[in-house]
């Protein structure tokens, strides 16, 4: 799949290809491209270099979040999942269970949980790392929080993360990538863990993550 625009354009091509397992090729049209692999101008040495065989593929970390209620509802998120107090009804107060522990107990306006893709996106403005996408990875960050010294925390990829909202927390939205938004339900929690398939990126020419993160950024 040939994908021309910015990053969302691209995270939309991830979420239509995923299905078929298809790899996606992202032009740039945009601002920042971080996901992009060329530029409109280079698009027709892009196609003969996939003609010949010699383009790579990039794999990446997805992520699926198990939305609660009935029915339960299951979503793919390429960059993140964000957990998101509605403005006007006090705090979003969260608990965030990892492996089945406790870890946190959150108070202010939310948490972004990303996968190493997506860890340049929300995660790095809200104080979080830039994580290599190489790595089998999910990143919490918590949002404006009280109570936490934790600025930004970085998980297994095997590792399953639950958000469950407190009784006295503020009504939640779930948005999914920056684009898909749904009501978080009470008292259900979202769970969130790395999607069984990889997505899948077309590389055309060598490129690396910390040149991206040095030119792009």
């Amino acid at each position: 799949m040939i994908a021309l625009g910015g990053d969302g354009t691209i995270l939309r091509a991830l979420q239509l290809a995923m299905t078929q397992h298809a790899a996606v090729l992202g032009v740039n049209f945009g601002h920042v491209g971080f996901l992009a692999d060329i530029h409109g101008d280079e698009l027709a040495g892009a196609l003969e270099s996939l003609v010949r065989g010699d383009a790579l593929l990039d794999e990446r970390t997805a992520l699926v979040a198990t939305i609660g209620g009935e029915p339960a509802r299951r979503v793919i998120a390429f960059n993140d999942v964000v957990v998101a107090r509605l403005p006007g009804f006090g705090s979003a107060r969260l608990r965030v269970v990892v492996a089945g522990e406790a870890l946190l107990v959150l108070s202010g306006d939310g948490v972004v949980i990303a996968s190493p893709t997506g860890s340049t996106a929300y995660t790095v403005g809200a104080g979080g790392p830039a994580v290599a996408p190489s790595l089998d990875a999910i990143v919490i960050t918590p949002l404006a929080s009280q109570g936490t010294p934790l600025r930004s925390l970085v998980v297994d990829g095997s590792e399953i993360v639950r958000v469950e909202p407190e009784a006295q927390s503020a009504p939640l939205s779930i948005e999914i990538d920056g684009r898909e938004t749904h009501a978080m339900p009470a008292p259900a929690s979202l769970e969130i863990r790395a999607a069984a398939r990889k997505a899948r990126l077309v590389r055309t020419r060598p490129r690396t993550f910390y040149r991206d993160l040095a030119t792009r950024l």
